[in-house]
């Protein structure tokens, strides 16, 4: 009982420091919930724990889901500049650990925007992709692999498809039997290159 004590009043007295913004924007931002828990273990390791740089296995630990899917996860936050690795030099002792600035920046930069600064999207990104992943994980009957999360953000972020583009793709693949993700990857080039949309 004197332990269970302990560890309350251990746990009342504070813990790692998360900024508010990040609470309050991650999902304007585009951020997946467990992308922010990512970042929220990161900063414990780094105040907590005086790590500078722990492994996805080790986060994966600590966490409800795989070390694939969290290697997955730090690979897009630096990807797309939230997070970034810098070299320290600490005493002739050369290392590396993440660096939040772009981060901090980013959320101090969407603080500011005014309505007017900034579209209302139709469906915040996050939930965005959780539709896409479910469903692709519907048709697939299997959890997708990191690649293959990385190939959906991508069509998403970096070709600008529409989630009607991206389903009818995944409906041509299942209906002419060639059900990969590199088949609607090929379709979705195509139709791409061709200014084909689902409507047309």
């Amino acid at each position: 009982m004197d332990a269970i004590k302990g560890i309350v009043g251990a746990l009342q007295q504070g813990g790692v420091f998360v900024p508010g913004l990040l609470l309050q924007l991650y999902a304007r931002l585009g951020l997946l919930e467990n992308e922010v828990m990512v970042i929220v273990h990161l900063l414990y390791a780094r105040d907590g724990e005086r790590m500078d740089l722990p492994t996805p296995q080790w986060l994966a630990t600590r966490m409800s889901i795989p070390e694939s899917r969290v290697l997955a996860s730090i690979e897009r936050l630096v990807r797309e500049g939230f997070l970034s690795i810098e070299m320290v030099d600490d005493g002739g002792v050369v290392g590396e650990r993440y660096d939040f600035g772009a981060l901090y920046t980013k959320l101090a930069q969407m603080s500011i925007s005014t309505p007017q600064d900034v579209a209302p999207p139709r469906e915040p990104t996050s939930q965005r992709r959780r539709n896409i992943f479910t469903l692709f994980e519907s048709e697939f009957a299997r959890p997708l692999s990191p690649l293959e999360y990385d190939m959906i953000i991508g069509w998403i972020d970096r070709d600008g498809c529409s989630d009607s583009l991206i389903m009818a793709a995944l409906k041509e693949a299942v209906f002419s039997g060639k059900l990969s993700f590199r088949h609607v990857d090929r379709i979705l080039n195509d139709w791409i290159r061709q200014g084909i949309t689902p409507e047309t």
